[in-house]
């Protein structure tokens, strides 16, 4: 019996299929979709660094849209390729590491919500972030299986997460919803969940 979260998630499919019957029609790179993305989540870490939470959440939801869109799209043109998933491993990383360094300069700089703990909070999410990928890599390259022991890890799943933890709750619940300690940690736990699950 499908569950709720199913119908969410067809439901969403159907949503962007327009857009990626676009994009596909008029043969757009899925690489180039990958880099918007990865751009757009620069811009909003730069954005979450001075202070516009609210804004910032609202730019996090759009780019997270583009990390369905552009494998939607590399399989419905058949331009899936071992280097278009090593690209967007790699964005994905830049991304992460782009949106914890925001948050870092934010409590490193606001005159009025600096915090040191929660400076160090984002400066551990950074080393989760690559930590995660370097050590399923040095675990593949010596022959062990380092799949992350997951529900399936459609990319769907990873547009909630980043919507839960980054976007349409710090548009609609203003920032102290989203750049609170438990919210952060929340991010920081799933990190970590992934790293020992390897």
């Amino acid at each position: 019996m499908p569950s709720p979260t199913d119908y969410v998630k067809k439901g969403f499919l159907r949503v962007v299929d327009p857009a990626v019957g676009f994009l596909a029609r008029h043969n757009v790179s899925p690489n180039a979709i990958t880099t918007v993305g990865t751009l757009l989540t620069i811009a909003a870490s730069v954005v979450y660094a001075t202070g516009h939470i609210m804004s910032a959440g609202w730019l996090m939801s759009v780019t997270a849209v583009f990390d369905v869109i552009d494998g939607q799209v590399a399989r419905r043109t058949g331009k899936s390729t071992v280097f278009g998933a090593f690209y967007d491993s790699t964005l994905d990383r830049v991304a992460d590491g782009a949106l914890m360094a925001g948050l870092t300069v934010f409590y490193m700089t606001s005159p009025v919500h600096h915090n040191i703990y929660m400076v160090v909070v984002c400066l551990v999410g950074i080393i989760g972030t690559f930590l995660v990928s370097y050590t399923r890599a040095r675990a593949e390259s010596l022959g062990i299986d380092a799949k992350v022991v997951e529900p399936p890890a459609d990319e769907l799943q990873e547009v909630d997460e980043l919507l839960a933890d980054l976007g349409v709750p710090a548009a609609e619940r203003e920032w102290k919803k989203i750049v609170s300690a438990e919210g952060l940690w929340y991010f920081e736990a799933r990190d970590a969940k992934k790293w020992l699950m390897i």
